[in-house]
């Protein structure tokens, strides 16, 4: 069952199943093989295992896996007539960003929003436990990781940004490989010749500024949706968590809007402020979900905060701008070069920073171990 439109679908999971059990029941319990929480969790397996298939084969065309069609059904049929339940909102959430790129995720982010709204203290599931203050929050964790990415980091990083002019799609880790060889490059760095096809950031930059700047421009609102929906849900579980007993810890939800940090950046850094389209236009859920990378959003969720303080994304792109604005002032300065490569270097992973700054193993292992971190790959 797939409801007509965004509003019908946050109307219908935010009404309770019914007057004395507004949560209706938990589908864990006594879930046999043939039930609706094991039909949702093994066609999520199976796309995620589909989807594994291709990244380990690029030449094997996989497409996007129909199981994620089957997630986004079933959940929805569970949220609106059986059960009110963050863990098989967070599926429906991830098939919704999958199929439906951001303005998929901004509809998910939402969707969970009222959930907890309306029935965080009316017996949301999974239940509250005293000895475990995750048991509730888990599954939306998962989406964004904590000690490494979730499940949703991985379908941002693919958000295509704009088409060259030969038609060749840019995707956003495609765009931040170019900006980081550009600034190796600049600072002087040696780079080693990759041979894999990758286009320059001259070249992306230079569709980015003309015949990709109608298709950027749609990104950066979509970008600012799902940013504002997403943090709209981590303010909601921090003010549910902090006075819930038994105790209830907040999910963690830092790396999703890190990444929507880093695109909405990327977006505005070629878009003029006011040759961002309309957010008049509600469209069709079934349309969002063909798109790659964007959809429908409503103008509440896509409003952004206008007052709210810089990301960190946002402030280090600053910091790019300034150092390119020295290079062009002072060119014979190593200053802009200084401060693009600081730039890069905040960008890097902890891993990826360690391989770069010391370069023996067995000491990066000691620093990773006396920082109490076991299980990085060094």
């Amino acid at each position: 069952m797939l409801l007509p439109d965004e509003e019908t679908i946050l109307a219908a999971i935010a009404a309770p199943i019914g007057d004395a059990m507004p949560c209706g029941r938990d589908l864990r319990t006594g879930a046999g093989v043939n039930s609706t929480y094991s039909a949702l969790r093994d066609a999520r397996s199976a796309a995620r295992m589909q989807e594994r298939a291709g990244d380990d084969d690029p030449e094997r065309a996989i497409g996007m896996p129909e199981e994620w069609r089957t997630v986004e059904a079933l959940a929805i049929e569970a949220l609106t007539t059986e059960t009110k339940d963050l863990e098989i909102a967070s599926a429906l959430a991830e098939s919704l960003a999958r199929r439906g790129g951001l303005a998929g995720l901004s509809l998910g982010a939402r969707i969970m929003t009222r959930l907890v709204e309306s029935f965080w203290s009316q017996g949301l599931y999974p239940a509250l436990e005293a000895d475990d203050p995750e048991a509730r929050t888990f599954a939306v964790s998962g989406l964004s990781g904590s000690d490494r990415d979730g499940s949703l980091i991985q379908p941002l990083r693919k958000t295509i940004l704009f088409e060259l002019e030969d038609g060749r799609p840019i995707a956003f880790w495609e765009y931040e490989r170019a900006r980081s060889r550009a600034a190796s490059s600049a600072q002087g760095e040696h780079i080693a010749v990759v041979h894999d096809g990758l286009p320059s950031l001259d070249q992306m930059e230079s569709a980015a500024r003309g015949s990709g700047n109608a298709d950027l421009a749609i990104v950066a609102r979509h970008a600012d949706a799902a940013y504002a929906a997403w943090q709209k849900l981590n303010d909601i579980f921090l003010e549910v968590c902090q006075d819930t007993v038994p105790a209830a810890e907040a999910p963690s939800m830092g790396r999703v809007a890190n990444i929507l940090g880093d695109i909405r950046a990327a977006a505005h850094r070629y878009v003029v402020p006011d040759e961002l389209p309309a957010n008049d236009v509600t469209e069709d859920p079934g349309d969002l979900h063909d798109a790659e990378a964007v959809g429908g959003t409503t103008a509440e969720a896509a409003a952004p905060h206008r007052h709210a303080r810089p990301t960190r994304s946002e402030l280090l792109d600053a910091a790019m701008d300034i150092a390119q604005q020295f290079r062009e002032m002072e060119p014979h300065s190593p200053f802009s070069y200084t401060l693009e490569n600081a730039v890069r270097r905040a960008r890097l992973s902890l891993p990826d920073l360690l391989r770069e700054v010391v370069m023996d193993d067995s000491s990066r292992i000691e620093i990773l171990t006396r920082l109490g971190i076991q299980e990085l790959d060094v």
